[in-house]
């Protein structure tokens, strides 16, 4: 089953948020198992909605690309994880 995790980063600015996507963006488009990444503010900060294919294969992405590169004082994020039943890209559905 496909894997999805929105993450919510209570604080975070756009400018900061620039920044991870920046040096994770392009390490999560190559990784195996990624499908989709989306972003936007929320009132206080910013979230991520990430669609794998597996949460083994988001977990091995985070543990060989993410943690290793966050600061001890990193905050704590907030995360809803869910199975994907489906999902749509334009020109495409997939169930």
């Amino acid at each position: 089953m496909r894997y999805g995790i929105r993450t919510e980063l209570a604080g975070v600015t756009q400018q900061q948020y620039d920044g991870m996507h920046e040096v994770f963006g392009p390490l999560a488009g190559q990784a195996p198992g990624f499908i989709a990444h989306i972003a936007g503010p929320t009132e206080g900060g910013w979230y991520m909605t990430e669609v794998w294919e597996s949460k083994a294969d988001y977990d091995r992405f985070m543990q060989e690309h993410v943690f290793p590169k966050l600061p001890p004082d990193a905050p704590r994020p907030k995360i809803q994880e869910f199975e994907v039943y489906s999902r749509q890209i334009k020109g495409q559905l997939h169930a």
